[in-house]
């Protein structure tokens, strides 16, 4: 599963350099995006070799990995939004689908058709 969020931040990296290639945001915004994401990771790696996470009733810590990533993809997107250019809005939708598949996990009994609205919100 970790690996999964690693490939998930080196993909949203390359996305950002892209955008930075087009002369949309600063060229580092990328990179930092990466080594913040990356080094989350590798912190929750750490703490699940070293055996710490067996003793808490969740063992992947979802809550914990969930408040990170919002809380870098929000500085991210703080960090786009005030060189004020257009992609600065990419990382607030990701957030926002994000937080719907979080509760989505949290309560699979969600109607079908309320899960669809909230994922097209996201991506208006």
């Amino acid at each position: 599963m970790l690996g999964m969020i690693g490939v998930s931040y080196v993909i949203d990296a390359a996305i950002l350099l892209i955008y930075a290639t087009a002369g949309t945001i600063p060229v580092t915004v990328g990179p930092a995006f990466g080594i913040c994401g990356l080094g989350s990771v590798a912190c929750f790696i750490t703490l699940s070799e070293a055996g710490i996470n067996d003793r808490f009733k969740d063992h992947y810590f979802v809550v914990q990995q969930s408040m990170v990533s919002l809380a870098i993809m929000l500085a991210f997107s703080t960090l786009a939004a005030a060189s004020r250019h257009p992609v600065s809005l990419h990382p607030v939708r990701r957030v926002l689908l994000q937080r719907v598949a979080i509760d989505r996990r949290g309560r699979p009994r969600l109607p079908g058709p309320r899960w669809r609205s909230a994922s097209r919100r996201c991506f208006c």
